[in-house]
């Protein structure tokens, strides 16, 4: 069945989505799940189970196009495989499948009912299954169906349609080519589903992982930067406003892919330098060359003909831009206002001034080899970060260095020059190509042949002489001085400032653009500045050119997709075991208040998306801003560089006060994140978390017209008398902002956040940090495991053919057990390599020699660039695709953590080369502990509290039998010998008698004890009881964490250890749990040592 999707062709990006067939490790049956399948489908389920063991069909008749099964419309087949068949299938109003509305497409799988009813107990258990999971990769599930026949009942499984193809067809037809870039990318997905599904207790597998069952979909691209076609985002569009591709009348675009004359700046240099510039425009216009094809092959695909399609001059659009979004355009003199447009390059430019006196006037032309977005670029790489991503991470570190001596560097490579009466922005070109650090740029752009060293080039080893701070420093005084010189000398000075291009999302920059001239009422910033912008300057000047008048439309900042209708079949099954429903706003507002006064990270989630780079309230993480130390951990939690500021959220009744230099009466000043103010001396007391060292701040000033964000922070006001919130974006870093609920979902499973707050659910984690009391633990274990599975036999998945275990698959591992054929934990793991494996090479492991149980497929690799440069990629196989599951990662994580690593950090999961030193992947630690686990922690400055539940009794049973066992036959043997007249041999018995009270005290004292609770506060620890009785106490600098493993559970032991004292923290808990708490244990530890 083509139950999932993976991967990226070039101008798609295709995420993975497992297949539905997922199995319980530890299986389960519906009498023991409580509510794992619909209740309207559960009475019907127990009323059609016949007495006979074995019923050839069920079903009867094979459905077929055109039936309805429970008011859905069975269209088209979609596969079949041996557990069902998967039909795409048209919501009709007759449907009483929750969550779905008239005319949706789903998927319907059928399932075979000819094996009996043990194939019905599977589809319980999938249903089950499919219930919990929450994870973009995965199908959304929205319900069971069954439909009474007069011989029987059909019974299905409704899930959201994936349209595409399998990666086996794409492989096949070569749309899906093996780059480096993809291949890693299916298998970052894939190792994250893996993990998505470990994480819970019992963990999951996936039974058959492999490209048959792998579907490639188009769809929003979750790429950060994605250059691709933007086909599905088209298609939202015309979908969400019921236009039809006939309905367009104009496509504008904001690229013309050609440009101005080139001649006259080309006569400017030597001969020599003349060719260093041709070679560095023929690199730029051959990608523009692809882009445009992409372009055009991609409206011909939509049914839009191609004569429709109208093509403007790149920085023309970033000004149209900044102009037609500019707020008081149709209130104040547009005759004193002047757009400046600045970026990387477009259309052979780098920069415009214009002018809108009726129609556009170009007072200036700043060419693309005299860009100062490039050489922002050069240096973001010079210093390690991604060039044309990163940049804005320059900004943050150059507040804490110092740009006195660095800035000579730039003022030797870039300057004004006096030409044709203005003075103009000039790269200082010169003969030897080292020198010249845009040629670099342009050669990522060409062949690896063609790609120059970074390191030989004359600026980069200049760079290298000083503290990337200082560099970042210089960098930013460079740019200030120059832009800022550049219009007082060529009189662009206006009252009004509207600019727009990548250069401009340096708020330090518009800081200092306003500051600087006493003339200048306004500046106002494009909110989308970069090229995510240039669609809207295009539509206005296509409008412009029609004769039609152009408007911004209100609220024009969330003009993104729209997924309410979606919220209630998502988070509605969450929030009815660990989370709300508040119906009121203001109840739902004062609630999240609530929360945010507590201390926790709230991930914000409201109607359309943001259009534009920052998060303003409908896609937010809000988090306190009273304690500094919150930077730390939102940093760790996400992910992300410790210089980098997080911006506030401010009541705008409040923002006088807040802000020294704020403009009060300008009701749009501080709206979009797009400008700095000065923090005042009350600003910095109170929210010092928001204050960078530079003292300014970052805001977004927020009030009636910014819905559920303004209710919450009028009520967090009300509660602490603090009219400010961290606001940063709802995204793990380097991830898009999050879109869909799904994603919202992912991200907060992924813990970027405590609670996730989307009117009118409310999510949070199944502890929270108020509960101590052990039967608080487990009144709250019963209300999660009511949406959980409890354990049960199961299925197969893997199986081994005979004893001595040669591996005989292809994308399944070969396993035997004494009892039952069992999934085998990591067996998933041997799929993804083997998918891997086939999608690079076209080859299976069962075609490969095989000796000792190691696959030997380097051959298959020799003279390639994986053996040659991404050799990464071959270690990671071998941790995949040994047979024997003791041989390969010790889980999903650690392959997922081993992937993510820098590539010249990554050693073999199975030990290090000669000459190589061992190595320890760890995976991130986050503050939330892993899925279904209960325990809690609070962490404040350098407090950390861990609240542990009591221990389980059936870790225990293990070590008490034995115990009690021990201890009886001593006592047995030690009356044997008294009652014989042999006293003194009782004595021989005093070792045993302290092994089995050693026993048993390590038995029943864990039970006894009840929960725990642990406390690191600044320089001292204790570990003790809930009702306030000390265990052990001791200094910080003194505590040790190690794990020390359990031989007769297979479990692993937390231990902190003061000189000779060890005191067992808990004993028994699950080996992901314990990982866990000793990392974060010995992260804080090391924090505050």
């Amino acid at each position: 069945m083509p139950g999932c999707h993976i991967n990226r062709v070039p101008g798609r990006r295709a995420a993975c989505v497992l297949a539905l067939l997922i199995w319980q490790c530890r299986p389960c049956g519906f009498a023991e799940t409580g509510a794992s399948v619909d209740k309207r489908v559960c009475a019907r389920f127990v009323a059609a189970r016949p007495r006979q063991p074995r019923l050839q069909s069920l079903v009867g008749r094979a459905a077929g196009a055109g039936d309805e099964v429970e008011g859905l419309l069975l269209e088209e087949k979609l596969g079949a495989g041996s557990f069902g068949t998967t039909w795409k299938a048209t919501v009709s109003e007759r449907c009483e499948v929750p969550d779905l509305s008239k005319g949706q497409k789903v998927a319907l799988k059928l399932v075979k009912l000819e094996e009996g009813w043990t194939t019905l107990d599977k589809f319980e258990r999938e249903s089950s299954v499919l219930q919990r999971l929450r994870h973009p990769a995965v199908p959304s599930y929205y319900g069971s169906v069954v439909r009474d026949r007069p011989n029987g009942q059909d019974f299905g499984l409704v899930c959201n349609i994936v349209n595409g193809n399998t990666l086996e067809e794409e492989l096949r037809t070569g749309r899906w080519v093996a780059t480096v870039d993809n291949v890693k990318l299916l298998a970052e997905t894939l190792l994250e589903v893996c993990v998505h599904l470990a994480s819970f207790a019992p963990p999951i597998v996936h039974r058959d992982i492999k490209p048959q069952n792998i579907l490639l979909e188009e769809r929003f691209s979750r790429r950060k930067h994605d250059g691709c076609f933007p086909k599905r985002s088209i298609e939202y569009c015309l979908q969400s406003q019921n236009i039809a591709p006939d309905d367009i009348s104009i496509v504008a675009h904001g690229w013309l892919f050609d440009g101005d004359d080139l001649t006259k700046r080309l006569a400017a240099e030597p001969v020599e330098v003349q060719k260093q510039m041709r070679w560095m425009a023929e690199k730029f216009r051959n990608v523009d060359l692809n882009v445009e094809a992409r372009l055009r092959s991609g409206l011909q695909a939509l049914g839009i003909p191609e004569a429709r399609l109208r093509m403007y001059d790149h920085h023309s659009c970033h000004a149209a831009a900044a102009f037609f979004a500019w707020p008081a355009r149709l209130t104040a003199d547009c005759y004193d206002c002047c757009c400046v447009t600045l970026d990387g390059r477009g259309d052979y430019a780098s920069g415009k001034i214009v002018k809108f006196q009726g129609k556009p006037t170009v007072l200036d032309v700043t060419s693309m080899f005299d860009s100062l977005g490039m050489l922002w670029a050069f240096v973001t790489a010079a210093l390690g970060f991604k060039a044309f991503r990163h940049e804005g991470k320059l900004t943050g570190l150059a507040a804490h260095g110092d740009g006195s001596r660095t800035r000579r560097l730039f003022e030797k490579v870039m300057g004004l020059v006096e030409d044709g009466g203005l003075w103009r922005i000039r790269v200082f070109w010169q003969v030897e190509e080292t020198q010249n650090f845009m040629l670099f740029l342009a050669s990522l752009e060409g062949s690896a042949a063609e790609r120059r060293d970074l390191r030989t080039f004359a600026l980069y080893q200049e760079l290298q002489q000083h503290h990337p701070k200082d560099v970042a420093a210089g960098l930013q005084t460079f740019t200030e001085d120059l832009l800022l010189d550049y219009l007082r000398l060529n009189n662009f000075v206006k009252r009004y400032i509207c600019v727009a291009g990548g250069v401009f999302a340096n708020v330090r920059l518009n800081l200092r653009l306003r500051q600087r001239f006493q003339d200048v009422t306004q500046v106002s910033v494009y909110p989308n500045m970069g090229d995510g912008g240039l669609c809207f300057g295009a539509a206005a000047l296509a409008a412009s050119d029609a004769g039609q008048q152009v408007s911004c439309p209100k609220g024009s900042v969330f003009l993104g997709p729209d997924f309410s209708t979606e919220l209630g079949g998502i988070l509605r099954p969450v929030s009815a075991f660990s989370g709300s429903e508040i119906i009121n706003l203001e109840d739902f507002a004062e609630e999240v208040a609530a929360y945010l006064a507590k201390g926790k990270v709230v991930g914000l989630y409201e109607g359309a998306m943001e259009f534009g780079p920052r998060a303003l309230g409908h896609r937010s993480l809000l988090a306190s801003a009273t304690d500094p130390a919150i930077n730390s951990d939102l940093n760790a939690r996400l992910g992300r560089t410790d210089y980098m500021p997080f911006a506030p959220m401010t009541l705008r009744s409040f923002a006088g006060q807040a802000y020294s230099d704020f403009p009060i009466e300008d009701l749009e000043a501080g709206r979009h994140m797009t400008m700095c103010y000065e923090a005042t001396p009350e600003l910095k007391k109170m929210c010092p978390a928001v204050v960078h060292v530079d003292n300014t701040v970052r805001p977004q000033v927020v009030d009636e017209r910014d819905g559920l964000a303004y209710h919450v922070l009028v009520h967090y006001e009300a509660k602490t008398g603090m009219h400010s919130l961290i606001n940063t974006s709802f995204n793990m870093h380097e991830d898009p902002i999050v879109c869909t609920p799904k994603d919202a979902m992912h991200a907060f499973e992924k813990g970027a956040c405590d609670v996730l707050a989307a009117f009118p659910f409310l999510i949070w984690m199944p502890m929270s940090a108020g509960d101590s009391a052990s039967s608080g633990y487990e009144e709250r274990k019963r209300h999660l495991l009511g949406g959980l599975l409890m354990p049960g036999p199961a299925h197969p998945c893997v199986e081994r053919a005979n004893q001595d275990s040669r591996a005989k698959g292809t994308f399944c591992t070969l396993a035997r057990d004494q009892d039952s054929l069992l999934p085998e934990l990591r067996s998933d793991l041997y799929s993804v390599g083997a998918t891997l494996l086939y999608a690079a090479t076209g080859l299976e492991p069962g075609t490969l020699p095989q000796e000792r149980l190691k696959v030997k497929f380097r051959q298959a690799f020799v003279g390639t660039v994986w053996e040659k440069q991404e050799r990464w990629f071959l270690k990671l196989l071998e941790g995949l695709l040994e047979p024997a599951p003791e041989d390969r990662f010790s889980s999903a994580a650690e392959a997922l953590s081993f992937l993510r690593q820098p590539t010249e950090a990554s050693l073999s999961p199975l030990g290090p080369g000669p000459g190589q030193a061992t190595s320890v992947v760890k995976s991130q630690v986050t503050l939330e502990p892993p899925r279904g686990s209960l325990i809690t922690v609070d962490r404040r400055g350098e407090e950390l509290r861990v609240l542990l539940p009591p221990a389980r009794w059936e870790s225990r049973v293990s070590l008490g039998s034995f115990g009690i066992a021990w201890t009886t036959f001593t006592a047995v043997w030690t009356a044997g010998v008294i009652a014989a007249g042999a006293s003194f041999m009782a004595l021989f018995s005093l070792p045993f008698w302290t092994a089995g009270a050693g026993m048993l005290k390590e038995t029943f004292g864990p039970l006894l004890r009840g929960a725990t609770e642990l406390k690191i506060d600044g320089d001292r620890w204790t570990f003790g009881r809930v009702d306030g009785k000390v265990l052990e106490e001791g200094r910080t600098a003194d505590l040790q964490c190690f794990v020390s493993t359990n031989g007769s559970t297979g479990g692993k032991d937390v231990v902190l250890e003061e000189g000779l004292v060890s005191v067992k923290v808990q004993e028994g808990l699950p080996e992901v749990e314990a990982q866990w708490l000793q990392a974060l244990i010995e992260k804080h530890i090391e924090r505050y040592k």
